[in-house]
């Protein structure tokens, strides 16, 4: 029973650095407002088939919004796949969201957390495994030498 101790600590651990994680992100982004953007490029290109999330296309939005009368530029992009495409045009009105503290930010959906509260977990589970794994032998150091009958 041990040595499932530590790893469940680190998980443990994993999910309260998680939780705050998605808690500041929700906090940084709270204020943020909207305001219409206008689409003014899209470029779409093919990723290559090889690697991490292996092909499929990259959109890329670039679209202009007006904040107290200055006029902002924006960019995002976005990965598709087969069967996905994209609904924009040039032109096209969208809502924008912007940083009501720093009006050059924007994004062209609502902002959150993303994937940053999953990081910790990244590293949580080679180091859960790597505790199991020494708690493990640690038992069967001390049943062979005969520890737990002392």
């Amino acid at each position: 029973m041990k040595k499932f101790l530590m790893p469940l600590l680190v998980l443990v651990i994993a999910a309260v650095i998680s939780a705050a994680f998605y808690f500041v992100s929700i906090e940084i982004h709270k204020d943020w407002r909207t305001t219409t953007g206008t689409i003014t490029n899209i470029e779409i290109t093919k990723r290559n088939s090889r690697g991490i999330g292996g092909g499929g296309w990259t959109i890329h939005y670039y679209w202009t919004y007006t904040v107290d009368d200055v006029e902002y530029s924006g960019y995002d992009n976005f990965h598709y796949y087969r069967g996905e495409s994209s609904n924009k045009s040039i032109g096209d009105q969208k809502e924008i969201w912007y940083n009501p503290d720093n009006h050059s930010k924007s994004s062209f959906y609502k902002p959150g957390p993303d994937l940053y509260p999953y990081v910790p977990f990244i590293f949580a589970i080679p180091i859960m495994l790597a505790a199991y794994h020494i708690q493990t032998k640690k038992e069967n150091k001390r049943l062979r030498w005969g520890g737990e009958f002392q």
